[in-house]
């Protein structure tokens, strides 16, 4: 007859080669034949583990609290352990944080736990917004795997850096520590969809294709059906981006096929929806047609009604052009490679577009570093770009032969006070920087001066597609972004808001539940908590103000916001007959204006108020990132 050692030890063993089947049989028999209770709480704790790896989280809770009492000291901390790697599963990463933190320090004499402490802290840590500290756990993680022969999982946790990097915005680095983890992409080929969207991130489109076309035939052979579709939609979100039409649709359709056999309805609404948009938007040559016919025309009524229609093929809006009739409105065009800014007074040339786009992406980087960094600032041995001594045209430069007269009625009205900011950013309104400022600021404030916009009143900003994407709630002077002339004279005819006001909490953030209790506390109305995909997509169609505090992303260009039970993308919002008129998204990456703030205008939204950049999870949100998309 075996002993509860041997019962015990193969328990152990069986679980750490991955037999949780067998390693359960082992366990249950060394609770069995147990002569204390130190010995049965010891295998319970390892059925726990194993309850843990089979998906049922509520009977290894359970065992954990059985155990307890009888456990030494040490095993008191691989419980707390095990506890906190629940936690963590189940989505509740604030509680898993505080309890593994504490974990770590006592496992010292434990490696392998140690080990998968610190990874679960790096996870928890990650979903939390914490990038550093999630960082500091994997990378210590990793070195322990490491000392322990784990080459396998130290690998990973090299790969999960790279993720977390690229949630944090930082795909240069993610895509260093993608090349540096040596995982095996024949076991494991998913790690190459996430290699791709950082390499799609940084601009490297035949490399991520190449990329992406190797995932899928590893996936494929592998037999993992939704991870291909899953590289399939990436690749068809890639294919569209640039201009591949057909590519996009075939592809999105194929996924969409996959994702239906599999029943992923989210997955396969996203992939129906990109086939749709694919087969709307017109082929490359009539894009480049567009573009051409923008270097032609005679006048800059032309020039505007032929840029709203080259907008209309980048957003999918079937909006038809609207005037250009409100002194607010600076439309910025890109006309044969030099960026043109168009108001109703006058047509300025600013200088080289490919320059310009440049200094946009340092702009940019400083804002996401700056939105990430302890202090609130870029760091300080990262100057702000010169954008001004870079060789750019002075943003006063008329542009000549194009004509503004007739683009203003006679009995326009000049445009009222400056609107207050709902999330104002502190930065002066005009002028050189001074000293003092931090990085960041100097390149956003440099970067208005370099766009020559007005300061003093209220700016509204159509931006080129290459430009859409920027943190402009950064810049001096209140600025409004609008998809389009035709999408910002939509949202100035909407309604003031009458509907309910609804506040919406997404899991896995520490600030969430708060921000929108006190909401609603103060100011009435329907307050959901982690609600399902459906349940909050309802209630938006019933509600007059909108907030949503979740988690947010915007990957291989498919923004969407975590819910209860999934994902919330734009195209959940079509099939709605009207949506709020007010709506604050205050959540990572989802204020670009062509995803959901193009989403909620066409439901007849005033204002959106996002993010396009990833943002830190804090109370009180206000000066920061948060842009305005509408009126």
């Amino acid at each position: 007859m075996r002993t509860w050692a041997e019962w015990h030890a193969e328990a152990v063993r069986r679980q750490e080669e991955g037999e949780p089947l067998v390693a359960r049989r082992a366990a249950r028999a060394a609770i069995a034949v147990a002569g204390d209770e130190r010995e049965r709480a010891e295998s319970r704790l390892v059925l726990a583990w194993v309850s843990h790896r089979l998906g049922d989280d509520a009977e290894a809770e359970a065992l954990i609290a059985v155990a307890r009492p009888g456990l030494g000291a040490g095993g008191v901390v691989r419980a707390d352990c095990l506890g906190g790697l629940i936690q963590c599963a189940a989505g509740r990463y604030a509680e898993a944080v505080g309890v593994l933190a504490v974990a770590v320090a006592g496992l010292a004499g434990k490696p392998r736990w140690r080990a998968n402490a610190l990874v679960g802290l790096g996870v928890a840590a990650g979903h939390l917004g914490r990038f550093a500290e999630a960082d500091r756990a994997l990378a210590e993680a990793g070195e322990v795997y490491a000392g322990i022969g784990e080459v396998e999982r130290a690998a990973t946790c090299v790969h999960n850096r790279g993720f977390l990097a690229a949630e944090a915005g930082e795909h240069a680095r993610a895509v260093e520590h993608y090349a540096a983890s040596g995982v095996d992409e024949g076991r494991w080929p998913e790690v190459l969809v996430d290699r791709a969207r950082s390499e799609l991130a940084l601009g490297l489109v035949r490399t991520a294709d190449a990329t992406l076309a190797r995932a899928e035939v590893l996936l494929a052979a592998a037999g993992r059906a939704p991870a291909f579709a899953e590289a399939l939609l990436a690749r068809a979100e890639h294919a569209l981006g640039g201009g591949d039409r057909e590519t996009a649709a075939r592809t999105a359709t194929r996924a969409a096929e996959l994702f239906r056999d599999h029943r992923l309805p989210e997955l396969g609404a996203r992939a129906r929806e990109l086939a749709r948009r694919a087969v709307r938007v017109d082929a490359p040559a009539r894009v480049e047609r567009a573009r051409s016919a923008l270097t032609r025309v005679s006048t800059a009524r032309d020039l505007h009604e032929r840029n709203e229609r080259l907008l209309a093929l980048h957003t999918g809006d079937d909006a038809e052009p609207a005037p250009l009739d409100d002194p607010a409105l600076v439309v910025l065009i890109d006309r044969g490679g030099t960026l043109l800014a168009l108001s109703t007074t006058d047509l300025r040339e600013i200088g080289d577009t490919a320059r310009i786009t440049a200094a946009a992406r340092a702009f940019h980087r400083h804002a996401v570093l700056a939105e990430h960094s302890a202090s609130g600032e870029a760091p300080a041995d990262m100057p702000a770009p010169g954008l001004l001594d870079a060789g750019l045209v002075p943003a006063g430069h008329a542009s000549p032969g194009l004509p503004t007269a007739g683009l203003v009625p006679p009995n326009q009205a000049s445009p009222g006070p400056p609107t207050a900011g709902l999330f104002p950013t502190g930065l002066p309104a005009c002028g050189v920087p001074g000293a003092g400022l931090s990085s960041a600021r100097q390149a956003a404030v440099e970067f208005a001066r370099l766009l020559g916009l007005p300061a003093g009143r209220r700016t509204v900003v159509v931006p080129t597609p290459a430009l859409a994407g920027l943190p402009w709630g950064l810049l001096p002077g209140g600025i409004t972004v609008a998809p389009s002339v035709a999408a910002y004279r939509r949202a100035e005819a909407a309604p003031e808001p009458t509907g309910p006001r609804l506040w919406i909490a997404g899991p896995g953030l520490d600030h969430a539940v708060p921000e929108v209790t006190a909401l609603h506390r103060a100011h009435g109305g329907t307050l959901l908590v982690e609600p399902t995909v459906d349940a909050a997509r309802e209630a938006i169609g019933r509600a007059g103000w909108v907030h949503i505090a979740a988690h947010g992303h915007h990957r291989a260009g498919a923004p969407g916001i975590d819910l209860g039970d999934g994902t919330l993308h734009p195209h959940h919002l079509g099939g709605l007959r009207r949506g709020p008129e007010r709506v604050v998204l205050a959540a990572c990456e989802v204020g670009h204006p062509y995803g959901f703030p193009l989403a909620f205008l066409r439901l007849g939204a005033k204002t959106v108020v996002g993010s396009p950049i990833a943002v830190r999870d804090r109370g009180g949100r206000g000066p920061g990132v948060l842009g305005v998309v509408g009126a």
